[in-house]
Order: structure tokens, then C-alpha cells, then sequence
């Protein structure tokens, strides 16, 4: 038979291991029959201490939603590395609709075009284009001006053969919402029309 002061230091140590305060920013649960610690309260079924505001659990900042290709956190999902990301921009501004650590896409070869067609809008890649008066992949300083890339919109035009880094589809400065007569790159091309954009790929 167990002595009555082995049996009373048993009960408070098994009562010790529920009254001790929250451990960090674990949060402990309280409600009728379950009182919070002393100094703490209860409320919305949570254990906080007194004069504090109560924890927000909706979104706890280790669960945050992963960066994506688009700095909007928007934008249309081509793979995991590709992302085509809206925006209107102004000279030297479309550089902000990638997200940090992304990059306007170079080429088509990790971009997937029947996807990217399935898109509204024209979004245009670091591929630089003109005509002269024929069809040439190459930026230019006196030509047509032309940026490669995929989506669909009534400007467009699709050059119907051997494609610059495997894009088939050009816009032309401003024979649609693209301005290229500051240069000859994104980086220098105005868009007004925020329903078209730019690819941004993951290095």
C-alpha cells in the first residue's frame, strides 16, 4: 500500500504538468473545464496572456504560400519555372512583373506553347525581332521592331516558319499595346494594356 505523502507528491507533480504556462508560441487550447494557466486567458478557445492580442491562426508565417514566377502573385502557371505574368509597364518597369530571382525567358525551350496559346493576351519573352523588309531574329536599330512570344490577341502574327528560340509569335511595336521606339529590348518597351505582359522564367 502506498503512503498518503507518496500518494500526495505523485498528485501535485501530475497537476504540475497541467498548469504550466505555454512553451514558446505553441498554443494551447481552453474552454469550459479546461482553464488556461495562471497570468493567461482564454479566448476564441486559445490560451494568451493577459493584454496580449489573441493568435492569429489562419495563416502562421512558417505556412506562408511559397514565391511564384509573377511578383503579383497572379499571373498564369506554364510549369514550375515558367510563369506568363500581366501588367501594363513603362520603360524600364516591366523587370518588376517577375518575381525576384526570376528572369524575362530567353527562349521557347521551357516554355510549353500549346499552354501559353490557350492564354488571353500576348506576353512577350527577351527575343528580339525585325523586319527588314523580310522576317530576321535580331534586335535592330532602324527596322520594324518586333519581341517574340506566345499567347493569343488580334495583333499578333504568327511567322509560319522556322521560328527565333523557338517562338512562332511576334508583336510589333505599336500595332498593339507594345512601344519599342525607346530601344529595342523589354527593358525600353512601354505596354498599356495590362491584360498582356511578359514570360518570366526560373534561371
Amino acid at each position: 500500500m502506498h503512503s498518503r505523502p507518496s500518494l500526495y507528491i505523485a498528485l501535485a507533480l501530475f497537476s504540475a504538468c497541467f498548469s504550466s504556462q505555454p512553451i514558446g508560441s505553441i498554443p494551447i487550447r481552453c474552454g469550459e473545464g479546461d482553464p488556461c494557466p495562471e497570468g493567461w486567458v482564454c479566448r476564441d478557445s486559445l490560451c494568451a496572456q493577459s493584454g496580449t492580442a489573441p493568435q492569429d491562426m489562419s495563416a502562421p508565417a512558417d505556412l506562408s504560400i511559397p514565391a511564384v514566377g509573377c511578383a503579383s502573385g497572379g499571373g498564369s502557371k506554364l510549369s514550375d519555372r515558367v510563369y506568363a505574368c500581366p501588367g501594363s509597364f513603362g520603360v524600364g518597369e516591366a523587370r518588376g512583373l517577375c518575381s525576384i530571382g526570376w528572369q524575362f525567358c530567353k527562349d521557347a525551350s521551357s516554355v510549353p506553347l500549346d499552354d501559353c496559346r490557350l492564354l488571353s493576351g500576348f506576353y512577350v519573352a527577351d527575343v528580339p525581332a525585325h523586319l527588314n523588309p523580310n522576317f530576321i531574329c535580331a534586335s535592330t536599330t532602324i527596322f520594324e521592331r518586333l519581341l517574340m512570344g506566345c499567347g493569343t490577341c488580334g495583333f499578333c502574327v504568327d511567322v509560319g516558319f522556322t521560328p527565333c528560340a523557338g517562338f512562332r509569335l511576334y508583336a510589333r511595336s505599336k500595332q498593339g499595346s507594345y512601344n519599342m521606339d525607346n530601344g529595342h529590348s523589354i527593358d525600353k518597351t512601354i505596354n498599356n494594356d495590362n491584360r498582356n505582359g511578359v514570360l518570366c522564367c526560373k534561371p
